[in-house]
């Protein structure tokens, strides 16, 4: 089984997991003055002033916006953004689901961080590559929706007949910069792939 390290003490990476948030009527609607206890999905059934009853819904979207200094992403809205302040200038923002599969970006205040990307990716796969694990690497670029290109590594790690594929790319913003990785298994690409694929076709990075 390919193995995940939780905490990446010498790369500063510290993966947090934020699974589906369990809802229930943790939301108040405010109708005329008066207020209902409601959930997303839920119908509330009010009756107005004028002595008229309606049935009143609200849904949650199916992706939510994370916003930031610099950088912005589209993320399932039934999950949370974990920030962690992992070290003096160095903040991560991630996404985990229970089996693994996430997005992390963490955030420079002054260190361009395309030279970190290659280091962070071998930080995350040593535990595997010491346990015999097949690590091939090879170098990669993206065009965000904004036309800007970044370079980055993509990993394929292989242990029998399990498989792991990671994803950096860096970029710099003004005296510092960022990193932005993705990881997920090959059996979950199905059930998690959607969750990859938006964060980085919305990932946009001010210059």
């Amino acid at each position: 089984m390919i193995m995940l390290k939780q905490l990446l003490t010498t790369a500063g990476l510290c993966i947090l997991c934020s699974s589906a948030l369990a809802e229930g009527q943790n939301y108040t609607l405010t109708i005329e003055g008066k207020t209902y206890d409601a959930a997303p999905g839920e119908i509330v059934h009010a009756k107005l002033k004028s002595g008229v009853d309606v049935d009143i819904a609200f849904e949650r979207k199916a992706f939510g916006t994370f916003n930031n200094d610099g950088f912005s992403f589209e993320y399932p809205s039934a999950m949370a953004v974990a920030e962690t302040e992992i070290d003096k200038g160095i903040t991560q923002f991630a996404l985990s689901t229970a089996v693994g599969s996430m997005v992390i970006v963490q955030r420079y205040a002054d260190n361009h961080a395309e030279k970190l990307v290659e280091f962070l990716l071998d930080e995350m796969v040593k535990d595997d590559k010491n346990l015999g694990a097949k690590i091939d690497k090879q170098p990669v670029t993206m065009k965000l929706k904004d036309g800007k290109v970044l370079k980055g590594m993509k990993v394929i790690v292989t242990q029998g007949s399990d498989e792991a594929r990671l994803e950096a790319y860096g970029a710099d913003i003004g005296s510092g910069g960022l990193v932005a990785i993705s990881r997920i298994t090959a059996e979950d690409m199905g059930k998690d792939e959607p969750m990859i694929d938006r964060f980085w076709e919305s990932l946009s990075i001010d210059n």
